[in-house]
């Protein structure tokens, strides 16, 4: 027998069952990294024969959680904030953005450059009123 003592030999059984529960670990984390990426893909594939309905509403509903998850909007500001998106909307639907008739181009760019304006200080007035 070799000049190993006891004390050499219950630290190395210690290291090597350290090292075999780390592989252990390794390897099941390996399989659930597997099995979600064939889930997602799974998902993928369900979601692209999905009707194109369908398939909108899903991404819509996506898009707002997240806004939801990442922004706290106290009623006030989300009222304000809805009013004046829909007077850009409004404003954007009666000044769409092509010449018109007889209207040169530093004139139809003097109005796109003056609307851009207003529209910047609405934002800008929701945003103060945010903080406040």
């Amino acid at each position: 027998m070799s000049n190993i003592t006891e004390e050499e030999w219950e630290n190395y059984k210690k290291r090597v069952n350290k090292i075999e529960a780390e592989r252990a670990r390794r390897r099941e984390e390996e399989e659930v990294r597997r099995l979600s990426k064939e889930e997602r893909k799974e998902l993928k594939d369900t979601f692209k024969r999905l009707p194109q309905g369908a398939q909108n509403y899903l991404k819509d509903r996506k898009r707002t959680n997240k806004q939801k998850a990442g922004q706290e909007v106290n009623k006030g500001n989300q009222r304000e904030w809805h009013q004046l998106h829909e007077e850009e909307k409004e404003e954007f639907k009666r000044r769409h953005q092509s010449p018109r008739p007889g209207e040169n181009y530093l004139q139809y760019y003097h109005r796109m450059e003056d609307r851009k304006r207003r529209i910047e200080v609405k934002r800008k007035r929701i945003n103060d009123n945010e903080f406040e």
